[in-house]
């Protein structure tokens, strides 16, 4: 009895002093993302895009490779919880914000990120001030960065229908139950045409904010490994890392910023 005690203790100091539990590569951590197209998405079972992509090369190029198959496709509002408590995790694509700057460390950019008010061509929705979002019923992801803008706005709760998958509120806005989408304008148009809707049926209403999408490590990821990945990041765009700018200021290295209409008559 007394020799399987010993043998129970030796494996417990070796899996707590294990490179994995205390993540000292990059292959150790936990990898997390959602549906989020063109960034990364599933189709056909795999999981693809320009985030995964850059994730492959990256941890491949830093000597510690990890598979598309280890990434953990989660929906986000959960995703984003998981990546908070951490230990060890990294999330993708997420959007970069002041009000997220401090809950986790950065490497990027993957890309900027359009967030914007999707509505149907049919439903002639003009806006001349956000003020007048009152007047409609508008979807967004739980925990999205359109939920965030949205609760900036101080917007009745009441006009705010929240989803768990991008699918659910694409078909709302399709049957008519929201007026307006608040999400990113790729993902939009990508999740209504695999709904099979027509994509050119809809239009952008209004853009709220345009920054850029970073891979988000929780706060317990050792520094040196998220400056290994951001080196890593910098070497594969083989251009001058922009990840210091300010963060209304960053330029996505993979996606022209969208030309944002003149609003300069408008009053928010």
């Amino acid at each position: 009895m007394k020799s399987i005690r010993i043998w129970c203790l030796c494996c417990i100091t070796l899996l707590v002093l294990s490179p994995h539990s205390r993540g000292e590569t990059l292959a150790d951590l936990e990898y997390i993302t959602e549906n989020y197209p063109p960034f990364n998405y599933v189709e056909g079972g795999v999981l693809r895009g320009e985030a995964v992509d850059l994730l492959l090369s990256a941890t491949a190029l830093s000597g510690n490779p990890i598979r598309a198959r280890d990434i953990s496709v989660q929906p986000w509002a959960r995703a984003f919880h998981n990546a908070l408590e951490g230990p060890n995790r990294v999330l993708f694509s997420t959007t970069r914000t002041p009000e997220r700057e401090r809950l986790f460390k950065w490497a990027g950019p993957i890309g900027s990120n359009h967030v914007v008010l999707m509505a149907k061509k049919s439903s002639n929705i003009k806006l001349n001030s956000l003020k007048e979002l009152e007047r409609y019923k508008i979807g967004a992801i739980r925990d999205d960065v359109g939920e965030l803008f949205l609760r900036e706005l101080h917007l009745e709760k009441s006009i705010i229908t929240l989803g768990v998958q991008p699918d659910s509120i694409a078909k709302m806005l399709q049957s008519g139950r929201v007026d307006l989408w608040a999400y990113g304008e790729s993902s939009a148009k990508d999740t209504l045409k695999k709904i099979g809707a027509k994509v050119t049926d809809y239009e952008v209403v209004r853009v709220l904010k345009t920054l850029d999408l970073y891979f988000a490590f929780s706060q317990d990821v050792p520094d040196k490994l998220v400056a290994e990945f951001q080196r890593a990041i910098d070497t594969i765009r083989g251009g001058e890392a922009q990840h210091s700018a300010p963060v209304e200021a960053r330029d996505s290295q993979l996606y022209k910023p969208r030309e944002q209409p003149d609003t300069s008559s408008e009053s928010d």
